[in-house]
């Protein structure tokens, strides 16, 4: 005969804490056994507990604010990245397209913004220029408003006959009229807008100087264009190439030409020697 035994009755236990799963839970629980653990231990142990408690409490909220730093950081990354994809602009919005056109449109496109980096250097040049010449105007136009109230007092006391001092008696220097040098040198624009103007011209080439195979050269090395050398022709004026020769002022200061032509042979042989 079989016996079986009665199913016993399973209390009901509260179930164990888990770990926190975030900061705000660590620092709930840590507050929760603050309450019930200081009663259980010594003063000794007490102490040291609550120490413990405190460092813990500090570096969870120091790794709170680093965890939320990266996340701004990482946020600020996938916008950045968001915006890059998104700024993109096609070459080609339908239809076929080569690599020589895909290539040409790159060159037009860069040709563009190059210009207007240009534009905009020059702009701010002439704004700051235009800036220190409206400062230097102001302080003249006080300067010549300070000579005339000079003049007046001067006058006033010539006719009063009294004693005219010698701060009185000195003009007031116009700085538009007699600048200084300092004033003429806070008319020129910074060094570092014309060195950043100057390194985004492209260095000027006339078309004249050179053959045409050494043309295309020239450009296949410096990766210019048609466009990039009228570009550069309209910025600069070209000027005709003076080439210096030891002739010309033999043949200035003699007048005749066949001194010049000796004095040529002469300088030959020398190098020559």
């Amino acid at each position: 005969m079989r016996l079986y035994s009665k199913a016993q009755k399973i209390e009901n236990t509260s179930t164990p804490q888990l770990p926190g799963k975030s900061y705000f839970h660590c620092e709930k629980g840590l507050e929760e056994w603050e309450e019930r653990i200081p009663t259980l231990l010594s003063s000794p142990s007490r102490n040291r507990f609550h120490e413990w408690s405190s460092e813990t409490k500090t570096h969870l909220n120091k790794a709170q604010l680093k965890e939320l730093k990266a996340s701004m950081i990482y946020k600020r990354l996938q916008e950045s990245q968001k915006s890059r994809v998104r700024s993109r602009k096609s070459l080609n919005p339908g239809g076929p397209l080569t690599v020589e056109d895909a290539w040409e449109k790159i060159r037009v496109k860069e040709l563009k913004e190059k210009n207007e980096a240009i534009r905009r250097a020059e702009k701010a040049i002439q704004d700051s220029i235009r800036k220190a010449q409206n400062v230097l105007n102001r302080q003249g136009i006080d300067a010549r408003k300070a000579e005339r109230e000079r003049k007046k007092v001067v006058q006033a006391m010539e006719s009063r006959r009294e004693y005219i001092s010698i701060e009185l008696l000195t003009p007031i220097r116009d700085p538009t009229k007699n600048p200084t040098i300092e004033e003429l040198e806070s008319l020129q624009p910074h060094p570092s807008l014309t060195q950043a103007l100057n390194e985004l011209r492209p260095i000027p080439i006339d078309p004249q100087l050179f053959d045409d195979d050494e043309l295309q050269l020239k450009r296949q090395l410096l990766g210019e264009s048609d466009d990039e050398i009228e570009f550069q022709l309209s910025r600069q004026e070209p000027r005709s190439p003076s080439i210096p020769n030891e002739s010309d002022d033999v043949a200035s200061e003699s007048g005749d030409s066949e001194a010049s032509i000796d004095s040529v042979a002469r300088n030959a042989d020398f190098i020559r020697l």
